[in-house]
């Protein structure tokens, strides 16, 4: 399903302005966060989203991540509600949401799950992990797995057929396994004891080194400056290839159409 052009225009409008109460109270609690992901690359490619994007994506350190659950009620005046597994134990995500109040954004994935489901803009965790090469792929891989059970134990719902068999069989063989338990295990294995690397093991070769985000610099993103990993090239050519800087082809201009949009 595609957007109406008015409707994803809208959406992004509303996306922005969420960024920046976020921005706003991050940087008044001097939490150093850097534009993630597709948000990363719409910066450096398009100064702003890209074209066809509906979400925004950021980074903050994983120690940060239990300072901004203590920030509920700065958010909450925001009408602004931080979704993480301490706030909303029926969270299927590992890393953090932050919601708009009044407003829904329901992808298939969560229809069924009696949950917060504003428009939102995603907080990943950044810990000190394995650098490139076979260690940070084996870590990848427990991780995503590790990963699948905490939202399994939310919902085996999907988009897509066979990846719902696949979370009902993962439910089935983790039943006696608590949530809980997975969480612990998602927020404490796998740091790295050594090296300069940051990243989210969640999703592969979203990884870069931590003096490009203790540089951090602001650049454009739209019409207001945001945080930029010093280097971003390195990392969005990890993280995309080396042809990140190109359009890619209409089959693979994908975004995240929910089956429930309002604004």
């Amino acid at each position: 399903m595609s957007y109406e052009n008015k409707e994803l225009k809208i959406l992004q409008s509303t996306l922005v302005n969420i960024l920046d109460l976020i921005v706003e109270i991050l940087e008044k609690s001097n939490i150093k966060y850097v534009l993630f992901g597709g948000t990363a690359l719409g910066a450096k490619r398009h100064q702003g989203f890209i074209p066809w994007d509906d979400d925004i994506d950021i980074g903050v350190l994983e120690e940060d991540i239990d300072k901004i659950i203590s920030l509920q009620a700065e958010f909450k005046k925001k009408n602004l509600f931080v979704q993480h597994y301490k706030t909303e134990i029926s969270t299927p995500y590992y890393f953090t949401k932050i919601r708009l109040d009044n407003s829904v954004f329901e992808e298939k994935f969560i229809q069924k799950l009696n949950i917060h489901k504003g428009i939102f803009v995603d907080i990943f965790p950044l810990r000190r992990v394995a650098e490139p090469g076979i260690t940070n792929k084996v870590n990848h891989v427990i991780f995503k797995f590790l990963n699948a059970i905490f939202s399994c134990k939310s919902t085996t719902n999907s988009a897509n057929s066979f990846r719902g068999i696949l979370k009902k069989v993962i439910f089935t063989s983790t039943i006696f396994i608590s949530k809980k338990k997975v969480y612990k295990l998602l927020r404490t294995c796998f740091i790295s004891k050594k090296g300069n690397w940051i990243g989210y093991y969640g999703i592969k070769n979203k990884v870069f080194k931590r003096e490009d985000f203790d540089n951090s610099k602001k650049v454009y993103f739209g019409k207001n400056q945001y945080y930029q990993l010093d280097n971003v090239e390195e990392y969005l050519a990890r993280y995309y290839g080396p042809t990140y800087n190109q359009i890619p082809p209409p089959n693979k201009q994908i975004n995240h159409k929910p089956v429930r949009l309002e604004l």
